[in-house]
């Protein structure tokens, strides 16, 4: 059985996936072609039942026209900074000094705005 942690999170993943899809009139057969799966994977990706791989959220952003941003922006546990905030750490607590501070089971999740999808 999965965490609820990441059953929430490929829920919301799932609903934007679904969103998108419909708002740009593609079908899920559209999209299962696009990703190299069948529909019935693209309905779990939608129900959120399975997870997509970071591979295939690039390719659906690609195919969907956004930024793979758009699928993690509603999360309020991760922080998007851009690339320059990163190279000056401001704030962050990146550098490898402060790793062994933080607690061993935390996720530190960066996404940078400067990752556009062209």
């Amino acid at each position: 059985m999965k965490p609820v942690e990441e059953t929430t999170f490929n829920q919301r993943v799932g609903k934007k996936i679904k969103h998108r899809r419909i708002q740009l009139g593609y079908t899920q057969k559209n999209v299962g072609k696009n990703l190299n799966v069948t529909l019935q994977q693209v309905q779990k990706y939608e129900k959120g039942t399975n997870g997509c791989s970071g591979f295939k959220i690039l390719k659906l952003a690609k195919m969907f026209k956004v930024n793979v941003l758009y699928f993690y922006e509603d999360r309020p546990d991760y922080t998007i900074v851009t690339h320059e905030e990163i190279l000056q750490d401001k704030n962050l607590n990146l550098s490898p000094k402060h790793w062994k501070e933080k607690k061993k089971e935390q996720d530190i999740l960066v996404l940078t705005k400067e990752m556009e999808v062209k």
